[in-house]
């Protein structure tokens, strides 16, 4: 290891092993040797085992070390989904005409829109300046979700609702399609944005997040060499913080997520970021609501896991995929598939077998 890349990781070390000391009352030594261990053993980085909470003293080594790093899980994925694939998931018009055609409920296309123009699915006709792009916005019947095609992490998703004959934000802030159009197509980082049917939230789940921000299941799955699927890591993610998505994105959204028993539907307690900046706090309730959410059952579980088990073979020679799963009034829809997934707790032995282990 070249000294500079020593001296790094040295002072990173240094900097967990002290932050982790001072939040869980440790010393930074054990703190140090755990974040060094989870690091050999589950392919955590440092500044990732402080961050996921896995130093935390009061987590018993069985949990702690059923969770998978990102180094293990990426040369997993890596190795489980041919890269050329890639975009058959990621890219959101690819993922969702595939679904459509393969009979996977997903969110109705309106079209598409970008820096070198677009299309409408409704009507036909390329979407070419302004005027076409705000014509095209007033034939969508109803709200409607903008969104990067080949987006992540919630980035640059808008939901538009219509109100006294104009668009706004979820905020209620009026939405001028023109300076819409001029955005999208300035956009830096995403060239294409898709624009799809707006879903709404199941009243139970709408009861418990108290929010109009679509909240969707996450859903984990592996192929078996068989090709049966096992289904893991049960997570309803709760939209309680700003913005038009339910991403956790290590809790910087102000968001937070629930596991949730697969064979009984019922959800553990909330958990959100730890004041300290990193790690999570457990609370039996919504801030803000107080609406009950540990120990409360939600609709549609086993049909999700259905509906999962269902799509997965599909995506083969892709073998483990995230689902994101919307609870509608109608019942469960596929929002999307990540290749490359992170997951939101500790991994079951058979998952880990799968992703680490040799087939």
């Amino acid at each position: 290891m070249r000294p500079v890349i020593a001296a790094r990781r040295l002072r990173t070390l240094v900097s967990v092993s002290t932050r982790a000391a001072d939040a869980y009352g440790i010393s930074r030594i054990g703190a140090a040797r755990a974040a060094l261990r989870l690091r050999r053993r589950n392919g955590f980085e440092l500044e990732e085992a402080l961050i996921e909470g896995v130093l935390d003293p009061a987590m018993d080594d069985r949990e702690r070390y059923a969770h998978i790093g990102r180094t293990t899980r990426r040369a997993a994925q890596a190795r489980l989904n041919p890269i050329s694939l890639e975009p058959f998931t990621e890219e959101k018009l690819i993922f969702y005409d595939y679904c459509q055609a393969s009979g996977i409920p997903v969110p109705e296309v309106y079209g598409a829109v970008g820096r070198a123009g677009g299309w409408s699915r409704l009507s036909g006709r390329v979407i070419s300046g302004r005027e076409a792009f705000s014509a095209f916005l007033a034939e969508i019947p109803g709200d409607f979700v903008v969104k990067p095609t080949f987006g992540l992490l919630g980035q640059g998703v808008r939901v538009l609702t219509r109100a006294n004959g104009g668009l706004t934000d979820l905020g209620g802030s009026p939405v001028d399609a023109a300076v819409l159009h001029d955005e999208i197509c300035a956009d830096p980082q995403f060239a294409l944005h898709v624009v799809q049917e707006r879903l709404r939230n199941h009243p139970a789940i709408e009861e418990i997040a108290g929010s109009p921000v679509l909240q969707t299941l996450r859903l984990t799955t592996i192929v078996r060499p068989d090709g049966s699927v096992l289904v893991v890591g049960g997570t309803l993610k709760l939209a309680v913080g700003t913005g038009d998505t339910d991403n956790f994105h290590d809790g910087e959204t102000g968001n937070g997520y629930c596991f949730l028993s697969l064979d009984e539907g019922e959800l553990g307690p909330l958990r959100l970021l730890a004041p300290e900046g990193f790690g999570v706090r457990l609370t039996p309730t919504v801030p803000g609501t107080g609406a009950q959410v540990a120990g409360r059952r939600i609709p549609f579980v086993e049909e999700s896991c259905r509906l999962v088990r269902r799509a997965a073979p599909l995506f083969l020679p892709m073998r483990t995929l995230g689902w994101d799963v919307a609870l509608t009034p109608d019942g469960p829809v596929v929002i999307e598939a990540n290749n490359w997934w992170a997951p939101f707790g500790p991994m079951s032995a058979e998952a880990w077998a799968l992703l680490v282990g040799d087939d």
